[in-house]
């Protein structure tokens, strides 16, 4: 090979190297660029561990490369940011675990939005200041304000309108936009209207009640107050109204209870005058059991009475015997068909029965032999 030949080759040596110096200079290049990107994509993913693999490789193919010290020293910022806010995040996470524990504590006093910086709700509101997508807080409101919709229906029920009210506006504080208020709104307004016109009936029973003094009107007031007492059972003017009714009905009780035994006493008195004024006649007895029952429809209780209806029908056996006795079988036969009628199992009426049946066809049957 002579001098040009080797010329020639030596340059086209050099032309190749430097060709191919250039292409892995433009790969390099080419890759550092790529990896850079991939660099900054990982950072803004905080998948730090990988930026820090790739940096190496950076460093390793292009250490003169000069964004490769503002990716470094970014890379220890973003990271010690990140292990930062994890420090943070858990620091956050003591707080908010003791901010729902207090919330459970007081739930369970009642204080579920008042006061306001020491109460359920208050705690929720400092929850979501420190983390405003906080999944527990959220699970926290829903459950205070199930507690306020259960508590505006107890209320309700049981007639507390007040507390109802109250629990309905802690309610539009914490949730404005349930579609429950509407509703319950609705039915408070409805019970408070319904209260009033009950109030409206019961002033005005306990007014009429008032007007009727004295003991004659006493059972009139004892119903009005009763009245009132089923509207409002607690009312205390009803109730001392109702007391004194029912002590002045028991006064006129008491004393009619007492002239009824009076009265049946000379009832019985008359009974008995009745029954042994002679001559006896079956209109003196009759008069007399009538004077019997009225003593003992008066006063059931007194045994005299009693007493003297069980000797009544003596008191005919004895009449019917004096009647046979004197021949006056027609005035016995009269005494006889009372007594029938007052104690039809009276076994000595049968008796006088058979013996004044006797004595009558005996008295028929004689005068025919003549």
């Amino acid at each position: 090979m002579n001098y040009r030949e080797v010329r020639e080759r030596d340059t086209e040596l050099q032309r190749q190297t430097t060709e191919l110096a250039a292409k892995q200079r433009g790969q390099v290049q080419k890759t550092t660029i790529e990896y850079l990107g991939l660099v900054e994509t990982l950072l803004e993913k905080e998948r730090y561990d990988e930026a820090q693999l790739y940096l190496q490789r950076i460093r390793d193919i292009a250490p003169e490369n000069p964004r490769l010290l503002s990716l470094e020293m970014k890379l220890a910022q973003s990271r010690e940011a990140y292990q930062q806010r994890l420090r943070d995040l858990a620091q956050t996470k003591v707080l908010i675990d003791r901010l729902l524990a207090e919330a459970d504590e007081y739930i369970l006093a009642g204080r579920l939005v008042q006061p306001l910086n020491a109460s359920a709700f208050a705690r929720h509101e400092e929850i979501l200041a420190l983390d405003p997508g906080n999944v527990e807080a959220r699970a926290l409101l829903q459950r205070l304000v199930q507690l306020h919709l259960d508590g505006v229906d107890r209320a309700l029920r049981n007639g507390k309108l007040q507390e109802a009210g109250i629990l309905l506006d802690d309610m539009t504080k914490i949730a404005p936009a349930n579609p429950e208020i509407a509703r319950l709104e609705a039915e408070l307004k409805q019970t408070l209207l319904q209260k009033q016109e009950r109030m409206r009936q019961l002033n005005a029973l306990l007014t009429q009640a008032s007007a009727l003094p004295g003991e004659a009107a006493a059972v009139q007031r004892r119903d009005l107050y009763s009245a009132a007492l089923d509207m409002d059972p607690g009312n205390q003017l009803a109730l001392n109204g109702l007391e004194s009714a029912n002590a002045a009905i028991a006064r006129i009780e008491l004393r009619q209870k007492q002239q009824a035994r009076e009265n049946s006493a000379a009832l019985l008195q008359h009974a008995q005058q009745l029954l042994e004024k002679r001559p006896a006649t079956p209109k003196n007895f009759s008069k007399a059991l009538e004077f019997l029952l009225e003593s003992q429809r008066q006063s059931p209780d007194l045994s005299a009475i009693a007493v003297q209806l069980e000797q009544l029908p003596q008191f005919y056996v004895e009449a019917i015997q004096r009647e046979i006795a004197a021949g006056n079988y027609t005035g016995a036969n009269h005494f006889l068909q009372a007594a029938i009628v007052l104690a039809p199992q009276n076994t000595e009426l049968g008796r006088l029965q058979e013996e004044l049946d006797a004595l009558v066809e005996e008295e028929v049957v004689v005068p025919a032999s003549f």
